[in-house]
């Protein structure tokens, strides 16, 4: 029975990171989406944060199991960010102590498009992420060279 679960706690962390790698390939299409010349972008947005809550659902489900992530989960959360980047490219950077968001930073979507591409490569990379839906790998190296050295840059 032990061999049994230990198989299914294997094979359960690698659905989870499926999960994470779909979710963050929705997410960024979402943004492409907002992008469009003839965009709805008050649905589109939906769809994001729609897609942005199942990315960090599954990504923190991700960190609850018994292997301890250590620095793939602190890079994964970076990533991801506390929230979704919002219609005014602002996004939560923590909580204040009476319990408040705070939103000081603010990120171009191109910006976190990147991040989430990087989520992508690194449920690759630490996860041999093989099913692959929502694969926009492809974008990686040509969105990043667009950027250059403005990637990451706060905009505020």
């Amino acid at each position: 029975m032990k061999a049994h679960a230990s198989t299914i706690e294997a094979n359960w962390e690698q659905v989870l990171a499926e999960a994470v790698f779909k979710y963050a390939g929705s997410a960024y299409k979402d943004i492409n989406k907002m992008q469009e010349d003839d965009a709805d972008v008050a649905k589109a947005y939906k769809g994001y944060v729609k897609h942005w809550g199942e990315l960090k659902g599954f990504s923190m489900a991700l960190q609850s199991g018994r292997n301890n992530l250590g620095e793939t989960a602190g890079t994964m959360n970076e990533l991801i960010l506390f929230g979704p980047v919002t219609l005014d490219n602002s996004y939560v950077t923590g909580v204040t102590s009476s319990g408040d968001f705070k939103r000081e930073k603010r990120m171009t979507w191109n910006d976190y498009q990147l991040q989430l591409l990087k989520v992508q490569q690194l449920m690759v990379d630490k996860f041999s992420v093989a099913s692959r839906v929502n694969d926009q790998l492809a974008d990686l190296g040509a969105l990043a060279e667009m950027l250059g050295d403005q990637s990451n840059a706060e905009t505020d």
